[in-house]
């Protein structure tokens, strides 16, 4: 069924990986070595834009302090930070990419090829987003017949190109590195859990993927732990625009432009379920592997001995977390959800 994948050495386990690298290049982050030029090009734009567009946002802050331009300011710059993060643990992302190759004999064929396509359909669910979310900007653009930056404090009206590149820019601005972290991190968390699927293993082969396993667990928790601070921060500010969005345009009469904010709402429903999903996973078979070794009788081994107190408190280390606080487990999700919608309400009725 899969002739060019019989061997084992015939997998490359960085190829798994590779689609996403398309994401970053397309916000200037190039992975690939030696680095291409044309990366600098799409680094300057998104910087650019970033810059202008933070710029234009602030100005409206100190114009007319407000809960909807404070929410759409914080969201536009936890994209920069988000940029210069990733650009700066480049090399991070890289070691850990090829810490995976350690673990490509606990792949076979099948689940090789079914990680092969999931990367691929994250790369493209998130391109198709770009472009859906970019056309409903310009949909709602035309409708309005003007671009409002700052509710109703002030609206700069502008021709339809000016208007069309403004809304692409923010679009572009808004996915291209979210989405290439989302898809690294989860992409990364899937791959590694499945390579740790309960299977027979000897004595060995246990204790050496256990190894692996916590260098793996360390390197990820240092590279992302951090950057999982701005990614749910960005996603809990984007879940309270999407409310205030919708509640302003039904206020307005303005049933049809409502769209863009469900959908979005919904979209980062679905990305934050699906890390915080991927990531318990890995977690969980992560401490399968490890309470599996208790199971595994050997005469240096036994019951408080140095080696058993040693696997039994590297449970902390099995971790991933937001910066060393809370574990990207379904009940983050959850506290996450109640607080938004809560704070969504209060800040309804300050509107109001």
């Amino acid at each position: 069924m899969y002739p060019a994948l019989e061997k084992d050495n015939e997998m490359d386990i960085k190829l798994i990986m590779k689609p996403i690298f398309s994401l970053f290049f397309l916000c200037g982050i190039d992975l690939n070595e030696p680095r291409r030029k044309s990366s600098l090009i799409f680094s300057v734009f998104f910087n650019t834009i970033c810059l202008g567009i933070i710029l234009s946002r602030i100005l409206c802050l100190i114009g007319k302090p407000d809960w909807f331009v404070l929410i759409t300011t914080m969201i536009k710059i936890s994209y920069l930070l988000l940029w210069w993060i990733a650009n700066l643990r480049k090399k991070y992302l890289l070691k850990l990419i090829e810490d995976l190759e350690s673990l490509k004999s606990e792949l076979d064929v099948r689940d090789y090829a079914k990680l092969l396509r999931t990367s691929k359909l994250a790369v493209t669910a998130a391109f198709l987003f770009i472009f859906i979310d970019s056309g409903l900007r310009i949909y709602n653009s035309i409708k309005r017949n003007e671009l409002t930056f700052c509710l109703d404090y002030f609206s700069i009206t502008l021709s339809p190109i000016i208007a069309l590149i403004y809304e692409i820019s923010v679009s572009y601005m808004q996915t291209s590195i979210s989405y290439a972290i989302f898809a690294f991190y989860t992409t990364y968390c899937k791959t590694v859990a499945v390579c740790l699927q309960e299977k027979e293993r000897s004595k060995f082969e246990a204790h050496q993927i256990y190894s692996t396993v916590l260098g793996i667990f360390r390197y990820l928790e240092e590279t992302f732990s951090a950057i999982m601070v701005i990614i749910f921060g960005y996603i809990s500010a984007a879940f309270l625009k999407n409310i205030l969005d919708i509640v302003n345009d039904v206020k307005k009469g303005h049933y049809a432009l409502v769209g863009t904010p469900s959908l979005n709402f919904v979209w980062n429903v679905l990305l934050a379920s699906v890390i915080v999903l991927s990531a318990e996973k890995v977690q969980q078979r992560a401490n399968d592997v490890r309470q599996s070794l208790f199971m595994m009788p050997r005469e240096d081994f036994q019951c408080c001995s140095g080696k058993y107190m040693k696997i039994l408190e590297d449970r902390e280390h099995l971790k991933l977390t937001v910066w060393g606080t809370v574990a990207v487990k379904k009940s983050l999700l959850l506290s996450l959800m109640v607080w938004n919608f809560t704070f969504g309400v209060v800040a309804i009725q300050c509107q109001g």
